[in-house]
Formats: structure tokens, sequence, C-alpha cells
């Protein structure tokens, strides 16, 4: 391991100038995939668990919405519940148990639902899934060929960034709207 007293966005602006890894392209048919963007996650005033790295995340996120969909490419949400027994939520719900804890976002409730600033159309595809990684245990790599856009949450984890990867897809960022990314990167100067 290499040690640096770069900050993150020195690190980052350093390897876009000089990247060390080959550039795979683009795929055939690009998707976007928003992950998480549900209230738990985007109403801090409501939750505990939310919070906001950018105050128009979301209009950023409907902006590129628009463009792929009117490309004619598919829009894809993804947001997390578990059932009212919180069973469903594996080793996850075992971790703690207060009533922000990951097995209590309950399907249908408001901690659950797709924040409503989000402009969500009838064409567009959405997922309930149960782990942090979009791809883990969901449809949605039978979805789309092999490359797409992803807008996350700050809490969609790592494991759904090297899901991506595994799976032989070809993912796009947008500092914009990658919420853990902005965040840590600072991306928004």
């Amino acid at each position: 391991m290499e040690t640096s007293n770069k900050s993150a966005r020195e690190l980052y602006e350093l390897v876009k100038a000089s990247p060390t890894r080959r550039r795979f392209g683009f795929g055939r048919k690009p998707a976007l995939v928003n992950v998480d963007l549900q209230n738990a996650y985007t109403r801090p005033a409501e939750f505990p668990t939310a919070y906001e790295t950018d105050p128009r995340q979301i209009e950023y996120v409907n902006a590129l919405a628009r463009l792929f969909r009117a490309n004619n490419c598919p829009v894809i949400w993804t947001y997390v519940a578990y059932l009212d027994s919180g069973e469903d939520c594996g080793v996850w719900g075992t971790r703690s148990d207060t009533p922000d804890s990951l097995q209590n976002i309950k399907a249908n409730s408001r901690r659950a639902q797709l924040d409503k600033r989000c402009e969500i159309e009838p064409r567009d595809i959405v997922i309930n899934k149960r782990m942090a990684s979009a791809f883990f245990e969901t449809n949605l790599g039978s979805l789309f060929v092999d490359m797409y856009g992803l807008a996350r949450h700050p809490f969609e984890s790592q494991s759904g960034r090297k899901d991506d990867f595994d799976d032989q897809f070809r993912p796009r960022y947008s500092a914009q709207v990658a919420g853990s990314e902005a965040r840590r990167a600072d991306w928004r100067r």
C-alpha cells in the first residue's frame, strides 16, 4: 500500500491526468441506473440515515434520465425495502437493531419510497433490491447489454462498484450524481 499526503481530489486529478489503465470503450446499449434515491437516504430532515452531498443531485439525475429516455435508453431505479418481519434482510439485519436499522426499511413505508423529486416515468424499470449492490441478487444484468451510466446514493456500497466490473459491464459514473464519490473527492469545486 502506498501512503500519501494528497487529498482525495488531488489523487483523482493525478489519475485523471495520466491514467495507468487502458480505456475499455463504450458498450453498444447504454442504460441509466439510479441507486437508492429513496427517502431513507435523501430526506435528512425526516430520517437520520439521510444526508445531502449536493442539493442539486436529484436535479442532475432527472436531467440524465430525460437524456437517456430521449435516446430510447432504459432508465432504471433501485431501492431497498424489506418484509415487515425483516427476515429477507439476511445478515445485514443482524448488524444492529434500532428504528433506523436497515431491516426496518419496510416495503411500502415512507422510508422505502423513491424520493418524489425523482422524475420516474411509467416506462422506467423499478427494482426492489435486498443487498447493497444493485447487481447482486437482482435481474439488473439481464436488462441491458454491456454499458450504463450510474447515479448512486452515497450509501450504495463499494460492493456495487465491484459487482458491475465483475459482471463484465462498462460503468460510467457521473461526478455530479455519484454521492459518496462527490463527498470524498469534493467534486463540486
